[in-house]
């Protein structure tokens, strides 16, 4: 988050879970070097004894995630 000067913003579009995975679909939108980027992504969650054991990111766009975080 650093690299974005404290711009980045996450908007939450869809929230769906059940007792095992929670998703959420999301817009990412920052600025880095002045340059402004949004691209969609879904965070996927394993819940276990009712708390989160693990996460992932899979972003819709890969590349304008790495160009935007590298």
């Amino acid at each position: 988050m650093e690299l974005s000067g404290g711009t980045f913003v996450e908007i939450v579009d869809y929230i769906l879970a059940n007792d095992v995975h929670g998703v959420v679909l999301a817009t990412h939108r920052l600025k880095r070097d002045g340059k402004p980027y949004e691209y969609k992504t879904a965070h996927i969650w394993r819940i276990r004894n009712g708390m989160f054991a693990e996460w992932w990111e899979y972003p819709r766009d890969l590349y304008l995630f790495d160009q935007v975080w590298s």
